[in-house]
This record gives C-alpha cells, sequence and structure tokens, in this order.
C-alpha cells in the first residue's frame, strides 16, 4: 500500500529533524549518510525536487524556534494540496524569515484552523498576494478578521465610503 501524503511528509520532517539533531551531536566529525531521496519523496506528492531547499529551510527555522513536529508538517500539508505545492513552499519561508518568533504564527494557527488554509492558498495562487503578505506580515491577521469578509462589496457602499473620506 502506497503511503500517504501526510505520511510522506512526516517522514521527510523527521529525517531532516534527525539531520539536525545529528549535526549538534557530531558538530566538527564527518556527516552521517542522511536519506537522500527528499526530493522523490516531494515529487511523488506534486512538488518539484527543486522545493527541497524550502522545505528544509522551514524544518530548520521551526525546530529552531522549537515547534513541534505535528504543526510542521500540517503546514507542509496544506501547502501540498494548493494549486502550486513548490510557490506554496517558497512564500512560507519567504513569510517565516520575516517573522520575529515563527512560534506564535504557529500557535495562531493552531487557535484558528482556517487561518492554515487561507495561508497556504494565498501563498499557492497568488504571487502578488503572497508579496504583499510577506512585505507586511501582521496583514494575515487582518485578513483573518471576520469584519474583514463580511464588509459589503457593493458599488452603493463604495460610493458612500469615498463621499465620506473625501
Amino acid at each position: 500500500m502506497a503511503a500517504t501524503p501526510l505520511e510522506i511528509i512526516t517522514t521527510i520532517v523527521d529525517d531532516v529533524h534527525d539531520e539536525i539533531m545529528r549535526a549538534l551531536v557530531d558538530a566538527g566529525r564527518a556527516p552521517a549518510d542522511t536519506p537522500r531521496d527528499i526530493g522523490q519523496r516531494l515529487e511523488a506528492i506534486g512538488m518539484s525536487s527543486d522545493a527541497e531547499a524550502s522545505v528544509r529551510a522551514i524544518c530548520e527555522r521551526m525546530f529552531g524556534a522549537e515547534v513541534e513536529t505535528e504543526p510542521i508538517v500540517r503546514l507542509l500539508a496544506a501547502c501540498a494540496e494548493g494549486a502550486s505545492p513548490d510557490l506554496a513552499v517558497r512564500n512560507v519561508e519567504r513569510y517565516l524569515d520575516r517573522l520575529g518568533t515563527p512560534s506564535i504564527f504557529m500557535s495562531t494557527i493552531a487557535s484558528a484552523p482556517p487561518l492554515l488554509n487561507m495561508i497556504t492558498t494565498v501563498f499557492g495562487a497568488s504571487q502578488y498576494m503572497a508579496d504583499i503578505l510577506v512585505r507586511n506580515p501582521g496583514n494575515v491577521y487582518w485578513l483573518m478578521e471576520k469584519a474583514t469578509w463580511d464588509v459589503d462589496d457593493s458599488v452603493d457602499h463604495y460610493r458612500s465610503w469615498f463621499s465620506r473620506e473625501a
């Protein structure tokens, strides 16, 4: 029976974690053999092997912030389910690089599960929107506010808004 995408991502995250731990323990010694098939496993779930560097960077950043394995797996799995998994992973990496503490972002995702799908969808579907969120990381929290989505989107609403603002 073939492994599911979630199982494949879990093994990838576990392997990267093992590599990080081995490098800490074996500092100064020759590196031990590490799994070389991460790119192939990514291809099996619809990503290109080029995404390997971003996946590794995300894992390293998260483990460095003491984030547990399970939220990292969920984040990468959500990226893999999107329109362009490679784009989503690259943009998540860029976004995390802009954050001071990715652990706060991950705890926010845990407390607001729709945010995970929203952000990975945006990061995988629109480079323009992803660039905006990477430049202004706080906008993610604006996007998740209910009031943002409940605004009347009619011509009359915008006419009255413009007349008030002018």
